[in-house]
């Protein structure tokens, strides 16, 4: 049997799927609020209206709740680890206390206040898996994104807060249409232990005497299990509406060991935001509104179970981040085409004023009187006296040297002088900032800057004798070595290269002799420019 308990089939972001014994509850929620309902039978004809309906319907987003009576929760404790080693250990416990149920599930609950101070721990597990396992099932064939599978009893720990349930010892009962009496103990808002009992068909019975008969049987099996606190009486939050409350308010009557909290489902659905009134005493509606609303951490549902919603996570994050993209893209697009046309508008001014300055320039040149050297020449020359300003340096120290040593060998004639000034005396006059070849390079003295110059030149007249001219080379270089000031000397070139892996050539005509070519870099140091 299938039956509609509010509207037609309708689109929304997600719903809810309530599972009990009896009965499948579907609820559809849109707009932050629940907004259609749909109730399978729990059996095989239910099942196929079930699987029908997921056809019908888009793959929304789907949260399983489960309120059977197959749901056990023991204490445990286990040592204080942590990471891996705590998920050992807790997953050791479940095997054990729960062998054949794949949904289990574990809290941690504080810690021991002596001994070892051991964590304390529920273990829960649905001993039954049968009563759900075909409607998880179908959800797969169909491909539904199956977020995760929740225990009610665990869920209703977020109605201790509206409710200001602050005291040590609460036990909060609510009423299933299709499960039956949910009682559940809370112990310093820890979860404990809850008991699901069945219920009359609602109008048949009156409810009143058989919700304090059940809550007697719990009473008497907590005091069994010793977890009630001494130091407080139990707080008894009976959710209830219409006949029902009235009747249990006056059949009700607090003691040194109870105290009753008759609370109307429907004044507390308005409360925390369910929209319309409730007129059943039953909490279904609000549970699965608190579901739809807050949704809590997985409880039982398996990598397996919730494949589909990882899937669909994925997807969407996919599709955000595609758009963002997109955007992204399309303002950055934006925002180059906008640069662009500025540039493109800078870039025809800039031409414009070049061309009026260079028209301004051609109408000054043909103004000014002829000169034997070019503008660009005279620029040079300009360029080389503020080098020279800036180092407050002229080269007469450095052809005064090279002079008086040059009288010595006459034979040594200077084609070309290149002269820097420079604080590096690695530097060489000729290439910018690049190294003179050397080993081990030039050390620094105690100067404030350094004169170079690389002096080259041939030997005339030349006999071919290239021993007689290497000698000499180095008899010069050693001579400018001892000068006062001198620095370094280095040889650049010689007559002939002696170098190992340099290779000979020449012709065997005497008349066809190469010149004797050689260039020798002198460093001066100048420590004080007067």
């Amino acid at each position: 049997m299938i039956s509609l308990l509010r509207s037609k089939f309708n689109r929304g972001p997600k719903r809810a799927v309530c599972l009990s014994a009896d009965a499948v509850t579907v609820y559809h929620w849109q707009n932050n609020d629940i907004t259609d309902s749909f109730q399978f039978d729990a059996d095989e004809t239910g099942r196929f209206h079930f699987a029908r309906y997921l056809q019908e319907t888009p793959l929304l987003t789907t949260y399983v709740l489960v309120d059977v009576v197959e749901e056990e929760f023991r204490q445990d404790t286990i040592p204080h680890v942590t990471g891996s080693d705590r998920k050992s250990v807790l997953e050791r416990k479940s095997n054990r206390n729960f062998r054949n149920s794949p949904y289990a599930y574990h809290m941690l609950q504080g810690r021991q206040k002596e001994g070892r101070r051991d964590d304390k721990v529920l273990l829960t597990a649905l001993t039954k898996p049968d009563a759900i396992t075909p409607w998880i099932k179908l959800l797969e064939q169909n491909k539904v994104p199956l977020a995760g599978i929740y225990s009610l009893p665990i869920m209703s720990k977020s109605l201790l807060k509206p409710l200001e349930a602050k005291s040590s010892n609460v036990l909060l009962v609510s009423m299933g249409s299709a499960s039956g009496l949910r009682q559940t103990y809370f112990r310093d808002q820890q979860l404990q232990v809850s008991r699901l009992a069945k219920l009359p068909r609602y109008g048949t019975t009156p409810y009143a005497s058989y919700v304090l008969a059940e809550l007697e049987k719990l009473y008497q099996y907590l005091k069994n299990l010793r977890v009630l606190s001494r130091e407080e009486p139990l707080d008894i939050y009976i959710l209830a509406h219409g006949e029902v409350l009235v009747d249990l308010n006056n059949r009700i009557k607090d003691t040194s060991l109870t105290r009753y909290h008759l609370i109307d489902v429907a004044t507390l659905s308005r409360e925390i935001g369910v929209e319309g009134v409730l007129t059943t005493p039953f909490s279904d509606y609000l549970f699965a509104h608190t579901l739809l609303s807050n949704t809590p951490q997985n409880h039982y549902g398996s990598k397996n179970d919730t494949h589909y919603f990882s899937m669909h996570q994925a997807r969407v994050g996919l599709y955000a981040a595609s758009i963002l993209t997109l955007l992204a893209g399309t303002t950055w697009g934006g925002y180059n085409f906008i640069s662009g046309i500025s540039l493109k508008h800078q870039s025809t001014k800039t031409a414009q004023e070049a061309s009026y300055y260079q028209s301004r320039y051609e109408i000054a040149k043909k103004n000014l009187p002829p000169t034997v050297v070019e503008p660009a020449e005279i620029k040079s020359a300009i360029d080389i006296i503020d080098t020279l300003g800036q180092h407050k340096s002229t080269p007469f120290l450095m052809m005064s040297t090279v002079s008086k040593v040059l009288n010595r060998y006459p034979s040594l004639q200077i084609d070309g002088i290149d002269w820097t000034v420079n604080a590096d005396p690695n530097t060489h006059p000729y290439e910018t900032n690049s190294l003179i070849e050397d080993e081990q390079g030039i050390e620094k003295g105690d100067y404030q800057y350094y004169q170079i110059a690389t002096l080259k030149g041939h030997l005339t007249p030349f006999d071919g004798n290239y021993r007689k001219a290497l000698s000499m080379v180095k008899r010069f270089a050693n001579t400018i070595k001892d000068e006062d000031n001198v620095h370094h000397v280095k040889i650049d070139s010689m007559p002939l290269d002696i170098r190992p892996e340099s290779k000979l050539s020449g012709a065997a005509d005497e008349n066809e002799r190469r010149e004797a070519i050689f260039a020798v870099t002198v460093i001066l140091g100048v420590a004080n420019e007067t």
